[in-house]
Parts: C-alpha cells; structure tokens; sequence
C-alpha cells in the first residue's frame, strides 16, 4: 500500500558546517560554494500526515561535497519516529542527496534538494504497510550563513512514503 504524505519541514535550524579545510581561503560566499568544500550538518523535520494514518518526526546526520560550484552529492542517515493508530514505529533511513544552489545573495542562497533510499522500521508503516519502505524527499530552501564555516538552513519537502508495491495491492 503506498502512503503519500506531505512534508511541512522546517529544515528547522539544520546546522552546517563548511569544512575549512576543504573550503579555499577568504572565499566570498555570493561567489558561491567552490568545488572540494566539504559539509557536515544535523537537522530534523516533521512529516505532517495530511489526513493520513502517520504523523513522523525525524533526526539526520548529514554529509555532502560539492563536485561543482553550487552542486554536491551527498548522503544522510535519519531516525525516523512515527506515530500512528495502533504501533507507533521507529526506524533508519540512509539517503543519497543531491543540493544545487542556484542564486546567492549577501550571506544567503536558494537551494533545491532531492533525496531518496531505503527505511527499515520496528514496525509497519502505515500500520498495514509494510516494515521496509523508501523515502524520496524534494524541495526547496534557504541557507543562511551565521559564521565564517556555519550556515543554517530552512526549507519545505514533499515527503514520500512508499514500499514500491513489494506487499499489497496498487
């Protein structure tokens, strides 16, 4: 059985960290982010169900490198708590993201993101899904630079919970 549900996120207050190591010296954020910068981050979200039978709160753990100006590939794992009618469940994810920034201005920038993989949870998500699902998150966001190597990040996603019919009917 598949579940849509709809993210209200507020990427709320996800931290990041530029690795300076990796970020070139005295680089002017509205130049963009230069290939070879490394980020770290820590986020967490809350799935709205819209109706539908789970409301989900996540924490993640972020990693992503920019291959390009502006553009990285990334990866994520998440703790994901959902609550619902009969068992509430909890679980992990891992994610592989992409993040483009496609305009920067003073010490901000617009981005989109994508991310999808696999969740396995405790119990079933919803309570007559299925254990293992996937996860396929788009949206985008604002990212505000706070420090030299520190921004924070506020967003919107959709939110997609599916088994990609691996149990049920369409």
């Amino acid at each position: 059985m598949k579940v849509v549900l709809l993210l209200v996120i507020l990427t709320a207050c996800s931290m990041l960290r530029a690795n300076p190591a990796t970020q070139p010296e005295n680089q002017d954020f509205r130049l963009g982010f230069a290939p070879g910068t490394l980020w770290t981050g820590v986020s967490g979200s809350y799935v709205d169900g819209r109706g539908k039978p789970a409301d989900i709160g996540t924490l993640s753990f972020s990693a992503d490198y920019f291959v390009l100006k502006n553009f990285s590939l990334g990866g994520e794992i998440t703790g994901i708590g959902a609550s619902q009618p009969g068992h509430d469940a909890w679980g992990a994810n891992f994610s592989l993201s992409l993040h483009h920034h496609i305009y920067q201005w003073q010490n901000q920038s617009l981005f989109i993101d994508a991310l999808f993989g696999p969740v396995e949870t405790a119990d079933r998500i919803p309570d007559a899904g299925t254990r293992f699902n996937f996860i396929t998150r788009v949206g985008p966001g604002v990212a505000f630079k706070t420090a030299d190597d520190q921004f924070i990040l506020a967003g919107v996603r959709w939110w997609h919970l599916s088994n990609a019919q691996i149990h049920g009917v369409a």
